[in-house]
């Protein structure tokens, strides 16, 4: 979540969730290599600090680390809630790729930008009315095209496979937001959030991609397995716009203006 102020100062903060049947598959991991089959009893997520303080160095200039704190959810997932802020939100840089638990130090190894990616940029012009507009990645020009060739018959996966693949991504959701700290009064998103307690509008929502309900829906599933790999967020956005449930900004240049 990407909030900015009438200023263009603000902050950023991820939030990353492990749910409780991944933690148990860590302790499984851990018994299988000779440690005790028990959860551990320190948040892997904050097990290093300095994994989160290294990335203000890609996030921009005058991006400082804020904290670093611990978060449980009633179902049992515990996560961890990185907070950075900024003073200049034109010189803010936010990976479109979500930050997700990774080896080693269970970082936000899907947060780190790709060489060859285009993160999610910010232009913002200060005034009565403060206007902020998103620039979102761009996708990479489609390749020259070749003589087309029949593509051979997917099979579907055995039902073993899909199940587990269900069990897989089961609580996977990604979410980018970004907030105003104001009442948005202009904007050309296409998901535009009131605040629940004061009724305002002040969040737009780039990406909301819950794979763990959508899954669910075998119809749904299938067509989601048939798109093939995605490397990035700007690709996913592309594939997965049609997909009911899912929330995907479509244009790449987002006004808003908010007082």
């Amino acid at each position: 979540v990407v909030t900015v102020d009438k200023t263009g100062g603000g902050t950023v903060v991820s939030t990353i969730y492990m749910s409780k049947a991944m933690q148990d598959m860590m302790a499984q991991m851990a018994g299988a290599m000779g440690g005790k089959q028990e959860a551990p009893a320190k948040n892997p997520l904050l097990g290093d600090l300095e994994q989160y303080k290294s990335k203000t160095a890609s996030m921009g200039e005058g991006v400082t680390f804020v904290s670093a704190k611990e978060v449980k959810k009633a179902d049992g997932s515990t996560g961890a809630e990185i907070t950075y802020s900024f003073k200049d939100i034109n010189k803010l840089k936010v990976s479109s790729n979500p930050d997700t638990p990774s080896g080693g130090g269970m970082g936000p190894g899907g947060g780190e930008a790709k060489k060859n990616e285009s993160p999610v940029t910010f232009t913002f012009v200060k005034g009565a009315t403060p206007k902020l507009t998103i620039q979102l990645p761009k996708q990479d020009a489609p390749a020259a095209a070749k003589p087309a060739e029949k593509a051979p018959a997917e099979e579907a996966p055995p039902p073993e496979q899909l199940a587990q693949m269900k069990q897989m991504f089961d609580g996977f959701r990604v979410r980018l937001v970004v907030k105003v700290d104001g009442d948005i009064t202009k904007s050309n998103a296409s998901f535009v959030d009131k605040d629940a307690k004061t009724g305002k509008k002040q969040a737009v929502t780039l990406i909301d991609m819950d794979l763990g309900k959508m899954m669910k829906d075998d119809a749904t599933f299938k067509k989601m397995t048939a798109m093939g790999k995605i490397e990035d967020m700007a690709t996913a956005r592309e594939k997965m716009k049609d997909i009911p449930g899912f929330k995907f900004e479509t244009a790449e240049k987002i006004d808003i203006e908010f007082k």
